[in-house]
């Protein structure tokens, strides 16, 4: 089956890989670009992977944009540079917390935090 635009519109993305417990609870992306994600985020990837040909000028900007070509102006392009930045970083770790550790280095976003430790 050859699979169109509508059929990846109607589609909502999941990114169980990088996001187990979804991209509203991940705490990369405000409520707006969750929604977002998953209303178009199939057709990004198609379109992206190369799975799906650009039928609209929406669709080959996004293209483009993945292609370096041009830089993201709508909120679409935006959020799925984003997310391809997110998912694309080999140190990224999906967390639901505020604390996270990479690269050996820790956050703390705690008030009032302080680097010295009473003995």
């Amino acid at each position: 089956m050859n699979k169109d635009r509508q059929y990846y519109l109607k589609k909502p993305f999941f990114d169980d890989e990088h996001y187990p417990y979804g991209l509203e609870s991940s705490g990369d992306f405000s409520i707006k670009e969750s929604k977002l994600l998953t209303q178009k985020g199939a057709l990004c990837r198609a379109l992206t992977d190369g799975v799906l040909e650009p039928e609209t000028d929406e669709d080959r900007a996004l293209v483009a944009v993945v292609r370096s070509e041009q830089a993201a102006a709508s909120e679409l392009e935006k959020t799925w540079t984003k997310y391809l930045r997110k998912t694309n970083d080999d140190n990224f770790i999906a967390s639901m917390s505020l604390s996270t550790v990479r690269d050996g280095e820790e956050t703390d976003f705690s008030e009032g935090a302080s680097n010295d430790f009473d003995d």
